[in-house]
């Protein structure tokens, strides 16, 4: 038997947190794989990320073999208020995905295990300091109440198998266990419209809330079709996961230190439930002599609605002495059924030794318009890809790069408005325009042991 083992260059992302994603909290999983082929890679996947992609894919081989690679994303985001306002750029650093998992023939199945990430997302905005003057926040931040930064993470533990039912059928199934975490930080205004002009900065208050899911279970079935005697194969998957009962810390403070309206908060908490969506894959892949193509599909379907946090422990005293509870607070995140369509190609250049690859893939929208935050906002978009792939001696290393351009949006309409605990005074947020662009960069060593 022969066995494969990924080696990642994981110190690369030494610097870069594991807080961000590509394709927001739709459980895009990007592969590395994948990434030189546009994502279009389900059919042929036979690595950790099999395992949530299509573990049918573990059937290819029968080798006892491991991964450990990486995932590099950089999504730069960008706002454009409405008016004279200055151009908000999103400061956040890149994000790393691991990847590590093995697989091997225990009897009549390919079984594997992987931990990767599924997810993340990560985009952070500039944000007021304390005391700053009220004509300077007003003037420099004016994305502060739609939402100064969001991150949010799904590492995933999984384990699989796949049978070759016939010598043209392979079918497969995984479980997965998820801790997932939700990070979000805005401005909310504490005032009384008619005694204050609204967004007026010095009545601010900064909200931070953060939660976290230790174990959330989930899984997937899929099936392969490679006929013999055909240059074609087929590939289908479904993935789904529970709901993640997020519970953590509250963070509020105010605009200034001792000045009204204050925060009380003894003993702040936060909850929420974040689902995720039932993911459906769906492939085809022609075999040439030397060359290969590849077709994907994707369709996310979201169960349950958008989260809202909800709070306990935090009240905000006006100069008045008027005190009101915060008890509940939308969540930035907002989601709605989208898909994707993506093509990959692979060329042999030296035989047996060196390939390049190439792909492109279109996302839907998966924020709708009149949800849109510059933090959380999902645009979709084209996505280009190149990538090369080289083996010998049992060694496979892949390298692919993709950046995605974004279908920006011009918000005029909106649903969303600044948060006031009093209830005395709103006004929209979010209005403008939204753009961003991704870059991924993605690298696994892969080592066959005889």
């Amino acid at each position: 038997m022969r066995a494969a083992v990924v080696v990642s260059l994981g110190a690369i992302g030494i610097a870069a947190p594991s807080l961000a994603h590509g394709g927001g909290l739709a459980l895009e999983l990007l592969s590395p794989r994948g990434v030189g082929r546009a994502g279009a890679s389900m059919v042929s996947d036979d690595g950790a990320a099999a395992l949530v992609q299509n573990p049918a894919g573990l059937a290819r081989r029968d080798a006892v073999r491991g991964q450990v690679g990486l995932v590099i994303v950089d999504d730069d985001a960008r706002y454009d208020p409405p008016g004279a306002g200055p151009v908000i750029d999103e400061r956040g650093p890149a994000t790393v995905y691991p990847v590590v998992g093995g697989a091997g023939r225990v009897g009549p199945v390919v079984v594997g295990a992987a931990l990767l990430d599924e997810a993340s997302w990560s985009r952070r905005f500039a944000a007021p300091t304390s005391g700053l003057p009220a004509e300077d926040v007003e003037r420099l931040y004016p994305h502060r109440y739609a939402g100064l930064d969001l991150a949010h993470r799904r590492r995933t533990l999984a384990f699989g198998a796949a049978w070759r039912a016939t010598e043209w059928l392979a079918i497969g199934g995984s479980l997965t266990l998820s801790q997932v975490e939700l990070e979000e930080t805005r401005r909310l205004w504490a005032g009384f419209d008619g005694r204050d002009e609204v967004g007026d900065a010095a009545r601010d208050i900064t909200l931070r809330v953060a939660g976290e899911d230790g174990v959330v279970p989930g899984g997937s079935i899929g099936a392969l079709v490679a006929p013999i005697d055909v240059p074609i194969e087929l590939g289908a998957s479904v993935a789904w996961s529970a709901p993640a009962r997020l519970t953590g810390d509250v963070t509020a403070t105010e605009a200034s230190a001792s000045v009204p309206p204050l925060v009380a908060a003894p003993a702040p908490r936060g909850e929420a439930t974040l689902d995720a969506p039932v993911v459906a894959r769906v492939g085809a892949r022609w075999l040439g002599e030397r060359w290969s193509v590849e077709l994907g599909g994707e369709l996310w379907i979201y169960p349950g609605d958008d989260p809202t946090w909800t709070i306990r422990g935090v009240s905000i005293v006006d100069d008045t002495g008027a005190t009101a509870a915060l008890t509940s607070l939308r969540s930035q995140v907002a989601r709605g059924h989208h898909g994707a369509a993506r093509v990959g190609l692979d060329v042999e250049v030296i035989s047996g030794f060196a390939w390049l690859t190439g792909g492109y893939a279109w996302t839907g929208a998966a924020t709708p318009r009149e949800w849109m935050t510059p933090a959380a906002g999902d645009l979709g978009g084209h996505t280009a890809a190149l990538g090369a792939e080289v083996t010998t001696d049992g060694i496979t290393i892949t390298l692919g790069v993709a950046h995605l351009f974004v279908d920006s949006a011009d918000v005029e309409v909106t649903r969303l408005s600044l948060e006031n605990p009093f209830d005395a005074g709103t006004a929209p947020t979010g209005l403008g325009h939204h753009d961003h662009a991704r870059d991924t960069i993605a690298l696994t060593v892969e080592v066959e042991l005889p």
